[in-house]
């Protein structure tokens, strides 16, 4: 038996299962690993052959090929900020922007809500946040059995 079997046969003794899956979980690091060098190879071609938010395309052998999404620009927090300290001056729009999990960080629909704020209140909130760049995401095609994000 293979080890992906091993590891999803209820009826094989968990030592083994257990095994299988430590074999597994040093091959898929080792992977990992081989295919994070190649991703941050395809992210520099695509950010060289395209300067906007867009997809880039890279065909491989046969079916396979890399599809590059390079991503706008967001808003982010800039570190250190905090938003609880202005609560108060937001009012009812602080639960529109911010959320708090391990911190505070602005929503994902922050920015559509932001260009409706008055101005001293974009002011407010341009004082607390920085435009970032995201890493380009890459996926992979093989043999057309879809897109896979790693």
């Amino acid at each position: 038996m293979r080890d992906e079997e091993i590891v999803a046969d209820p009826t094989q003794p968990l030592p083994e299962r257990i095994a299988a899956g430590a074999r597994l979980w040093d091959s898929i690091q080792a992977h990992n690993a081989a295919l994070d060098l190649l991703k941050e190879d395809l992210r520099k071609l695509a950010l060289q052959t395209q300067k906007t938010p867009g997809t880039v395309t890279v065909d491989g052998e046969g079916l396979s090929r890399a599809l590059i999404v390079i991503q706008p620009p967001n808003l982010s927090l800039k570190k250190g900020a905090d938003p609880a300290a202005y609560r108060a001056d937001f009012g009812r729009s602080f639960a529109l922007l911010f959320s708090e999990t391990k911190g505070w960080k602005l929503k994902p629909n922050a920015e559509a809500i932001l260009l409706r704020l008055p101005r001293p209140l974009q002011t407010l909130v341009f004082r607390l946040v920085e435009e970032s760049e995201l890493k380009p995401r890459v996926y992979f095609e093989s043999a057309g059995k879809g897109v896979e994000t790693l």
